[in-house]
């Protein structure tokens, strides 16, 4: 696709805006999921359009294989040496970061969800929703940004709801997964060209021991093993005194160190793996329907000779928008530890 440039108040995207950007050298959308969704853009300082490319713009660009163009705002616009210039912006979606909200609770991720315009100060052009059903107290105190209330944090909804966040122009979807499993396998002999498997322990913890400390008054937790037969032992030790007025109970102490485990880290697993991605070459187009995945789908990974066979989610990927392809796609293992474990898959 050729990027079209558009004035910083269009909504609809149906004409060709100030242009196509047909001098555009390079153009990449990069998305990872409930992270970043950016854009970059490369353009002759001696083309049509280089004196139209200013900050708040938008450009209207192709984000991944199947899916329709997003509107991406401008955000930095430089001029380099080689006769280029280097345009960076965000998806639309960055722009909630500029309207507040104030004092939002909700005891189900689609109430949660709701706030986001009903608690919004500034009424939002954006519509939110989820297929989440799940119960579990959130709140906001005091006045923050919607994005930042949508996810990034522990105390955010997504942190609070789980689930993974779709943005498609001013539709934003908190999905239980925005992708699908529809089979793909990744083989040797097939489509598998290179991996990597390799398991690290050098900054796991094997339990947690939750403290209190005020003065002279202390009380800990019992310690709450993730691998209680590990050699030598690593235990972590977290802080709740702020999170309460007096001393609290050993009991209590349990609670939180509980909690505290499924925050930590066991021994880290990683799978680098690069594959080609063979629905996109024109000799291989059958395949498209059956072979194609996207950022949040799921794909079988299989190396007999070591034993290999797991599932990996898509969690990011680089899409080259003039060539109508993924540069780069990249996958994360799903495992029964809690550590995020990352893979790096190039085509």
């Amino acid at each position: 696709m050729i990027p079209i440039l558009y004035e910083n108040t269009e909504t609809a995207f149906q004409t060709n805006g100030i242009g196509r950007l047909s001098d555009a050298t390079a153009c990449t959308v990069s998305e990872r999921l409930n992270d970043f969704y950016t854009l970059t853009l490369a353009y002759a300082a001696d083309g049509l359009h280089a004196g139209d490319l200013r900050t708040g713009r938008l450009i209207l660009a192709t984000p991944s294989d199947g899916t329709r163009p997003q509107p991406f705002r401008i955000y930095e616009v430089s001029k380099r040496l080689d006769g280029l210039i280097e345009v960076l912006a965000n998806h639309i979606s960055y722009d909630l970061s500029g309207y507040p909200m104030r004092n939002a609770s909700g005891t189900t991720a689609a109430g949660a969800v709701a706030t986001l315009s009903s608690r919004a100060i500034i009424a939002p052009p954006f519509d939110f929703s989820t297929d989440l059903s799940v119960t579990k107290d959130w709140q906001l105190v005091g006045p923050s940004s919607i994005r930042a209330q949508m996810g990034g944090s522990e105390e955010s909804i997504q942190g609070v709801y789980g689930g993974e966040w779709l943005f498609d122009r001013y539709d934003c979807k908190l999905l239980a997964s925005r992708g699908s499993d529809n089979g793909v396998s990744i083989r040797y002999g097939k489509n598998l060209t290179d991996l990597n498997a390799v398991s690290n322990e050098e900054e796991a913890f094997t339990g947690v021991l939750a403290y209190y400390l005020n003065g002279s008054d202390y009380a800990s937790s019992n310690i709450q093993y993730l691998d209680s037969s590990a050699v030598p032992p690593r235990i972590q030790l977290v802080d709740h005194t702020s999170d309460y007025e007096s001393k609290p109970s050993t009991a209590d102490l349990d609670v939180d160190a509980t909690a505290d485990l499924a925050k930590i880290a066991g021994v880290t697993d990683s799978l680098t793996v690069s594959f080609a991605a063979l629905w996109q070459f024109d000799e291989y187009k059958d395949l498209r329907q059956t072979e194609r995945v996207g950022l949040g789908d799921f794909v079988t990974v299989v190396y007999e000779d070591y034993g290999i066979r797991t599932k990996l989610e898509v969690v990011q990927t680089d899409y080259n928008v003039l060539l109508d392809r993924y540069d780069t796609i990249e996958l994360g293992v799903i495992r029964s530890t809690l550590a995020d474990t990352i893979a790096n898959l190039s085509k």
